[in-house]
């Protein structure tokens, strides 16, 4: 088993290292997930809570950690099937669509850009349930000027373009359309053009 009989020494470490890291440890974190789920049964929950806890400790709670981590923390769980896995994802990614809408995040600039930062394979999934749910709640055009904006005029990774491209799924406005259209035209970014125009393929 991964710690069998070091655990003194696993909590001693802890206790030491994760303050003066401010409890940011990804490396640890991730280990004790890894723990957590194929070791601690395997030893009869022997400090399953004090194993716990500290992932809980090393865990961030905001808005933009959670994001990018959900794919990471889903498809750890190799006992799911690729079916139940995009299932739980798209889930996490509808939850995380209604949390910014609803609490207006999209006006955070620094929320805004650190989405952009997302380096997931299927973060585009995150832009379909976007533009669905804000379409129902009305705000649709307002969140797609600001993630346009984000994904054209600043530093964005090439996996978190495919949020913008995906949201244009379900916007029907043909003048809007035209208008993010003629926007990718003239940034740095003509790449997308192609992509944008793919995506409505079907419209």
């Amino acid at each position: 088993y991964y710690i069998s009989g070091l655990e003194d020494f696993l909590f001693e470490g802890l206790e030491l290292i994760a303050p003066k890291k401010d409890f940011v440890w990804e490396e640890m974190k991730e280990a004790l997930a890894y723990i957590i789920q194929y070791d601690i049964k395997k030893r009869g929950d022997i400090h399953a809570d004090e194993i716990r806890l500290w992932h809980s400790k090393l865990t961030k709670d905001d808005y933009v950690y959670k994001l990018l981590h959900i794919e990471k923390d889903i498809l750890r769980h190799y006992n799911l099937s690729h079916e139940e896995s995009l299932k739980l994802i798209d889930e996490q990614y509808r939850k995380m669509a209604k949390e910014l809408v609803d609490n207006q995040l999209y006006q955070n600039s620094d929320i805004v850009a650190g989405i952009f930062r997302c380096k997931g394979f299927l973060i585009n999934r995150f832009g379909v349930e976007l533009s669905q749910y804000s379409k129902s709640k009305g705000v649709q055009k307002e969140i797609l000027d600001v993630i346009l904006k984000q994904a054209l005029n600043e530093d964005t990774s090439r996996e978190s373009e495919s949020i913008l491209i995906y949201f244009l799924i379900d916007v029907e406005d043909k003048d809007i359309l035209a208008e993010v259209y003629d926007s990718i035209l003239e940034s740095n970014k003509k790449h997308l053009l192609v992509a944008a125009y793919s995506i409505k393929a079907d419209g």
